[in-house]
């Protein structure tokens, strides 16, 4: 609800602004606002990094630190794929700086709300002196490079099994292809970090990099070959599935492993709360509508949700596996 009204007070501002001062200063605002939001996001990254080292969070919240950040990564990418497509051949048209309007809102909700929200969660649920097989540095770059190399193929398959090669200017709509725009920023932000293993502050940011990376990816793939959505939206609805079953069915699985992996890792005494907290949100998220557009726009947040969340339990459960 609270996403869907500054949204929607977004793009009333921004007719307004279109009717009194035109189409020039309409673009300038988004383009200045856009800019505005990704020097908070990175802000925000650094600082969140550097407090995870200084306030000395256990390994478990450490682990957990670059998913929760997956609200600012994932912003981040869609905001730099905004200003590409603005820079690029085919930006976005009049008719849709509204729209583009929304997304900004929604990005700046993401970064103000959600973000503290998740953060606060991780912070709330201690696990102390929990040994893991290796120091969480280590496991976070180990861990970074195996979601690189996904992400890379997911990438490598968008471009020659679904676009065959085709440049990924637009979506069916014929407005910029934001999410595919948004992969080719985290591609090259993710190659341009050192693969060898950095400090904690250094392992966290580019893990997080990296599973947005990942998820942004198999989104595009699910999106468009199991779900069959034309466009998934940056903001307002995405378009309708071919099946909304197959949809709300890969949630449910999902949802399962999260939950399997919580009842193993409580059998260790380890709380998984940011993981077990957010595929919670992510499933609610996918039962608030039922308008078929907002159900279509709620799975696709769910599922986003559930990826992070499954493979921050599967790290969790490796790296405390310390028996093996």
């Amino acid at each position: 609800a609270y996403s869907r009204l500054v949204e929607e007070r977004a793009v009333d501002d921004c007719r307004q602004r279109q009717t009194s001062q035109g189409d020039m200063a309409t673009r300038a605002a988004l383009l200045t606002e856009t800019s505005a939001l990704r020097s908070q996001a990175r802000a925000l990254i650094e600082a969140t990094t550097q407090q995870a080292s200084v306030e000395q969070f256990d390994t478990i919240a450490l682990l957990s630190v670059p998913f929760a950040l997956g609200w600012t990564t994932y912003t981040d990418a869609i905001l730099a794929g905004v200003e590409t497509a603005f820079a690029g051949s085919a930006p976005p048209t009049s008719n849709a700086y509204c729209s583009v309007a929304a997304a900004l809102a929604a990005s700046r909700s993401d970064l103000e709300v959600f973000q503290a929200d998740a953060l606060a969660i991780v912070r709330a649920t201690p696990n102390p002196a929990v040994p893991t097989v290796t120091p969480v540095q280590d496991l976070l770059s180990d861990y970074t490079d195996f979601l690189i190399t996904a992400g890379d193929a997911n990438r490598d398959y968008i471009t020659a099994v679904i676009r065959r090669g085709a440049a990924p200017l637009t979506t069916a709509s014929g407005e910029p292809d934001y999410l595919q725009l948004a992969l080719d920023t985290l591609a090259a932000s993710t190659v341009s970090r050192p693969a060898s293993t950095q400090n904690l502050s250094s392992e966290i940011i580019r893990s997080a990099e990296a599973i947005t990376y990942f998820v942004v990816g198999v989104g595009l793939v699910a999106n468009s070959q199991s779900y069959g959505l034309t466009d998934p939206g940056i903001s307002g609805d995405a378009s309708l599935p071919n099946n909304p079953q197959f949809m709300q069915n890969a949630i449910d699985n999902a949802a399962s492993n999260v939950n399997a992996y919580a009842l193993e890792l409580e059998a260790r005494s380890i709380i998984p709360g940011s993981a077990s907290w957010s595929a919670r949100w992510g499933v609610a998220a996918s039962n608030l509508h039922e308008e078929p557009a907002r159900v279509a726009t709620g799975r696709v947040t769910a599922l986003n949700e559930l990826w992070y969340d499954v493979v921050n339990a599967a790290i969790i459960y490796a790296a405390t596996n310390t028996s093996n």
